[in-house]
């Protein structure tokens, strides 16, 4: 994958490509940074999505319509984005509740120990593969690292930090 050198505030070069960021445990930040997603979940076969549109207000009126056209036809309840991710996440779901499913455990080791966390100057850490599920996995990893600790003096002592090939 081929990244485009981007100018950073104090003049310097950085590598950046696309990223989905999300902010633990359940805030998405949409690649254009201009929409943001939370996830709620509201139960074992349910989740609950607030979507934000940003716009910059000293934009013009026509800018600030295409740009909330495009986040309609991208995200919410129309976007053609939110309804494929809807559908996998609908149809991971049902796939678990199958007879043949129900007798296995769930394998979660796509691309474990294939991807390299790179600290790269003035980014936040990062694993540059294409496809993984570096991300969930992390969320899941956190998750249990902030249910397992007494109090915040105990989590901020262990709690793991990407490193390495994960």
């Amino acid at each position: 994958m081929k990244y485009q050198e981007q100018p950073t505030k104090d003049g310097k070069q950085t590598k950046l490509g696309r990223i989905n960021m999300n902010v633990f445990p359940n805030l998405f930040v949409a690649t254009s940074g201009s929409n943001l997603a939370l996830r709620v979940p509201k139960g074992p076969t349910s989740t609950e999505i607030w979507i934000w549109s940003c716009y910059d207000g000293k934009s013009t009126d026509d800018l600030r319509n295409m740009q909330r056209q495009r986040s309609e036809s991208h995200f919410g309840p129309s976007g053609l984005f939110e309804q494929e991710d809807g559908e996998n996440w609908d149809q991971s779901t049902s796939g678990t509740r199958g007879k043949v499913s129900s007798r296995y455990p769930l394998n979660y080791s796509m691309s474990i120990k294939h991807g390299e966390v790179l600290h790269q100057e003035g980014t936040a850490p990062r694993v540059e593969t294409h496809m993984n599920e570096h991300a969930q996995l992390w969320t899941y990893r956190a998750w249990a690292d902030f249910m397992a600790a007494k109090d915040w003096d105990e989590l901020r002592a262990n709690h793991s930090i990407p490193e390495g090939f994960v």
